[in-house]
């Protein structure tokens, strides 16, 4: 019956989309006609409830997102992967409200154990948009896509692993409610990297922006043939299982 319902409130869903786009309707009036992620996460996980997790490129956990925020009222338990070792130290710091959430300073790659990222210097963020420090990329030419000028461009060298690697040295064996990947370009390669057989997260949020529309595509046929049905929101594509979530 679930997975029923979620399909004929995806229908509405794209419906409304289309009309309130049309008609031109107010910010406000359409995020109360559309559900959104905010609210499938609140619907299905009350404060207090157990949530478990996985960051792919997250930042200092806090940053240009809702999610710190709904975390700190559940009972959580989880993984966050950020490779630039300034905002890991935060994110590290972030999180230590709970000894069950996981931090790994490492990029993710499917080989590679170490590779360049292209980010904003640290020193040179005045005057840039407050998103300026969130483009770190594997891609150099990623920036430009951004409006920011070559010349506050820092190239670092960090360590890098596969997802599945990762997962596997932290030891964190619980079923994943929540994947969440934003690495500004590389998130189909995120998705590739894995293995439903023994990670398949009830709910999965990649940002799709920064692909191009044959990415984009390529990820949304993946998680299709994994069970999925997705929605997009502002710059990201939402995925649930439809028999495992209510919308």
């Amino acid at each position: 019956m679930t997975r029923q319902l979620n399909y004929i409130k995806f229908i509405w869903r794209w419906l409304a989309e289309k009309l309130c786009s049309k008609l031109g309707f107010p910010e406000k009036l359409k995020q109360r006609l559309l559900f959104s992620l905010q609210s499938v996460l609140d619907k299905n996980f009350p404060p207090e409830s157990h949530f478990s997790f996985i960051l792919a490129g997250a930042h200092d956990g806090i940053s240009h997102d809702f999610i710190f925020t709904f975390l700190k009222q559940r009972k959580i338990s989880g993984i966050a992967i950020e490779p630039q070792p300034d905002l890991f130290e935060k994110l590290v710091s972030n999180f230590s409200f709970s000894k069950n959430v996981l931090t790994v300073n490492k990029a993710l790659h499917p080989y590679l154990k170490e590779v360049n990222l292209y980010r904003v210097d640290p020193l040179k963020l005045k005057g840039l948009p407050d998103w300026a420090d969130g483009i770190a990329s594997l891609d150099e030419l990623h920036h430009q896509r951004s409006g920011i000028s070559p010349e506050f461009i820092q190239k670092i060298n960090v360590r890098a692993d596969s997802l599945m690697s990762i997962i596997q040295d932290t030891g964190f064996t619980k079923k994943i409610d929540y994947f969440q990947t934003d690495t500004e370009g590389f998130d189909l390669e995120v998705l590739k990297m894995i293995d439903f057989n023994k990670l398949s997260p009830d709910i999965l949020r990649f940002e799709y922006v920064n692909l191009s529309k044959e990415d984009c595509k390529e990820a949304k046929q993946l998680l299709k043939k994994k069970g999925y049905l997705s929605f997009r929101q502002d710059g990201d594509i939402i995925a649930i299982k439809p028999d495992c979530i209510k919308l």
